[in-house]
């Protein structure tokens, strides 16, 4: 299946490691989770670079980096290449979990998800 960086980076930063989910979802996640790590690797590094390119540079020619965030130049630039860069896509192996396996998540004994955590992981949702 074809994701964006941008769901790859939504679903990388949803923090689910602490809720009690039933089997095949956990396990979904957890595939997913290893899939999706060549692809926020080859992020990080594109991001990096463009970081290290628009930023201000000091005497030395090295990024000036104040309260870990680098000082930004040409901040019109920069945000043009992260738009584009958030909008590639790739081909990731996702592990797919039918809808009816979240019906156990009415079950008090799973922690439920929230509106806005099911908006992430709808890319995994078999109908």
């Amino acid at each position: 299946m074809k994701m964006t960086n941008q769901e790859i980076l939504n679903f990388a930063n949803l923090a689910l490691g602490n809720k009690h989910l039933p089997v095949k979802i956990a396990y979904a996640i957890q595939k997913n989770a290893e899939a999706i790590k060549p692809a926020l690797t080859a992020y990080d590094g594109i991001r990096k670079d463009k970081l290290e390119s628009y930023s201000k540079k000091d005497e030395e020619g090295k990024p000036i980096i104040t309260d870990n965030s680098y000082t930004i130049e040409d901040v019109e630039s920069f945000n043009a290449d992260m738009t584009e860069l958030l909008a590639i896509e790739t081909e990731v192996d996702i592990q797919k979990v039918k809808i009816d396996e979240f019906d156990k998540l009415d079950d008090p004994k799973f922690d439920a998800l929230t509106v806005s955590e099911m908006a992430i992981l709808k890319f995994m949702i078999e109908e």
